[in-house]
């Protein structure tokens, strides 16, 4: 996966944007590459590649099996 598909994803989810609806700020998901989001009220997009994502506003490290449950089509309850 990458940044452009998270976000795209993202933005398509409803309860995504009504939590993230005033968040203006970055996020990296630390998958095995590392992506950024960029959010501006709510809205996602594709970090900037230089962002390093140490120095996002919230940075998620999980093992890659953990990110296939949390990103698949259905996660399991305790992902979602």
């Amino acid at each position: 996966m990458d940044a452009e598909t998270l976000a795209t994803a993202a933005n398509s989810d409803g309860v995504f944007r009504l939590a993230a609806r005033a968040w203006t700020g970055s996020l990296s998901l630390d998958l095995d590459s590392g992506l950024t989001l960029q959010l501006i009220d709510g809205v996602a997009q594709a970090g900037e590649p230089e962002l390093d994502h140490q120095k996002a506003a919230v940075v998620l490290t999980a093992p890659s099996e953990t990110w296939e449950r949390l990103l698949s089509p259905t996660p399991p309850a305790q992902c979602s």
